[in-house]
């Protein structure tokens, strides 16, 4: 029991998402919105510092739980509290995974408050090292003295709440729960060895075996191995493989029935790219983000890929959509810079230039931008030599 508490803990660290309702038109009245907004912003700039452990203790375990197990069918009362206890106090004693690879944090930030079936849902995005975007949404709720605090978390990038991974962990600890099973596959209970294969699979995670733990998944019943959780979790663990055929081949088997589903969109991008879907990719891009809204990364994303198709009026028109959504994303200053230069527009490159300049304290010496290819029609138009006539008075 306490080797599988462990593993359940290491694991959900890094097995985060969730499946969105469509925002409600006429949800019920919620107690100042205002506090629900000034709760993320602080979390985000938590965050931004460096100050991971806010998260953690961000979390509401009571509503946390209520949401995770409220089909799970305890033997009896302690045996709940004894396990909820457990889970809270590991919970507390580690850090968020998703977090610890940021990139440029001033692209971290929250978005926008949206209700998902009458739940207050925050949205963020994140930016990692690698240069890839997140985006999670956060379930908030207000207590009678209107305090926030988390309940549940869904992370783009993976593809399920925290809540339900939580739920699928915990299916090991107590094999023989029915109602856990049917919750997360429909079918019976698995067999004694089913069980003992995920137990296995738990382990070679946790031992960073991902080779073996995809190798061992091949000889999982079909129910699980085809079931939404294990899909995605395959593309989890292959990625962590760094060898692209294999990550590649997880792709693939996970988009055969799952390449429409919009909350997947972030975790397939690289499935449409590698076929070189490019207008299925935009299609695509342009739901999820009508799926939250709207924002910045999506539209400056969607504008890079228009540009690599030479559609560059449409790259233009987003990576402005971008800026209009967000003026302190840098990204899509430089995206609109681009598309403008392959154009000719030089009035409006110079424009942008000392908009990167001015904004974000960007260095653009004149002998490095006269050095630089994309720059070279630029630098013969009289608008240019007028700019810099100027600047060097």
């Amino acid at each position: 029991m306490q080797l599988i508490l462990s593993l359940i803990f290491f694991i959900l660290i890094s097995f985060m998402s969730p499946i969105l309702a469509d925002q409600q038109q006429n949800p019920e009245p919620i107690l100042s919105v205002e506090l629900y907004e000034q709760f993320a912003k602080r979390l985000v700039n938590k965050i931004k510092s460096g100050n991971h452990n806010y998260f953690i203790k961000s979390v509401n375990g009571d509503g946390l739980f209520q949401r995770a197990f409220k089909d799970f069918q305890f033997d009896d009362d302690e045996e709940q509290k004894a396990f909820i206890k457990k889970i809270k106090n590991s919970l507390n004693e580690h850090n968020i995974s998703l977090f610890k690879h940021l990139g440029y944090r001033d692209d971290i930030k929250f978005i926008r408050i949206l209700i998902r079936e009458k739940a207050i849902h925050a949205l963020i995005r994140l930016n990692f090292a690698n240069k890839s975007l997140g985006y999670i949404e956060l379930v908030l709720q207000q207590n009678d003295y209107g305090d926030v605090s988390i309940v549940d978390w869904y992370d783009y990038s993976q593809g399920d709440f925290y809540s339900v991974a939580l739920r699928q962990l915990t299916s090991l600890v107590y094999p023989s729960n029915q109602s856990i099973w049917t919750t997360l596959f429909g079918t019976k209970k698995p067999t004694k060895k089913t069980i003992d294969q995920l137990v296995d699979l738990a382990e070679m995670e946790q031992n960073k075996k991902y080779k073996d733990w995809l190798e061992a998944y091949k000889i999982l019943p079909e129910y699980i191995q085809n079931s939404r959780l294990y899909l995605t979790r395959q593309v989890a663990i292959a990625s962590l493989t760094k060898d692209q055929g294999i990550y590649k081949k997880a792709l693939y088997a996970l988009a055969k029935d799952h390449k429409q589903d919009v909350s997947l969109t972030m975790v397939l991008l690289d499935y449409y790219f590698y076929n070189q879907q490019y207008d299925d990719t935009v299609r695509i891009l342009e739901s999820f983000n009508l799926r939250i809204g709207g924002d910045a990364g999506i539209y400056t994303l969607i504008s890079s890929i228009l540009y690599t198709q030479k559609n560059y009026f449409q790259a233009i028109a987003n990576a402005k959509g971008a800026i209009l959504a967000d003026r302190s994303y840098k990204n899509a200053y430089w995206s609109l810079l681009r598309a403008y230069l392959i154009t000719d527009n030089y009035r409006q490159s110079i424009n942008m230039m000392n908009q990167l300049v001015r904004r974000f304290k960007v260095k653009m010496p004149f002998s490095t931008i006269e050095k630089h290819p994309e720059y070279s029609r630029l630098i013969k138009s009289s608008d240019y030599k007028r700019w810099k006539r100027r600047a060097t008075k």
